[in-house]
């Protein structure tokens, strides 16, 4: 709960890929987003991190590092989910 890391407004580009046999989400986002991002996940690695498109729970991935790039990965997916959560986000998660 709270204000979220990253909206719609933040990210830059979005696509969806196999990687090594899982599906990801391959998401870019704006430097401030990115500063956001790489504070929240220094101060919980470990911890999940809820995946919400159109204020639904898509996945809650477990934050495995400090995430220090502007563009990271979300795995995990099944590929037509993977695709689909990529147009919605593309599409300003109207998909």
């Amino acid at each position: 709960a709270g204000t979220p890391l990253v909206t719609s407004a933040d990210i830059t580009g979005v696509s969806a890929s196999p990687t090594a046999g899982q599906w990801t989400l391959n998401v870019n986002v704006t430097d401030e987003a990115a500063k956001r991002v790489h504070d929240f996940s220094a101060n919980h690695i470990g911890q999940p991190l809820a995946l919400l498109v159109d204020g639904k729970v898509q996945g809650t991935p477990k934050i495995a590092d400090t995430i220090s790039a502007k563009g990271f990965m979300i795995g995990q997916f099944k590929q037509a989910e993977a695709e689909r959560l990529a147009t919605a986000l593309r599409n300003g998660c109207k998909g």
